[in-house]
């Protein structure tokens, strides 16, 4: 490994560690207590009889498992 590879190498990793633990924590801090308090609520107390709330959890099943598998 030259030293152009090792230094993609790092530099990749760190994107890949940089994005993984910023906008994973993001997620979870922000937008996933958004969407119980909010968006939870909201489709049960309306949309209970038309839709799954849990369809609309799908982005953020892909994301968690993507932030969580690929290590």
């Amino acid at each position: 490994m030259n030293h152009k590879h090792f230094h993609s190498y790092v530099q990749s990793n760190y994107n890949f560690n940089y994005h993984s633990n910023y906008n994973f924590n993001y997620y979870f801090n922000y937008h996933f207590n958004y969407y119980f308090n909010y968006h939870f609520n909201y489709y049960f107390n309306y949309h209970f009889n038309f839709t799954s709330p849990l369809d609309d959890l799908n982005t953020f099943s892909v994301l968690l498992n993507y932030s969580c598998t690929e290590k």
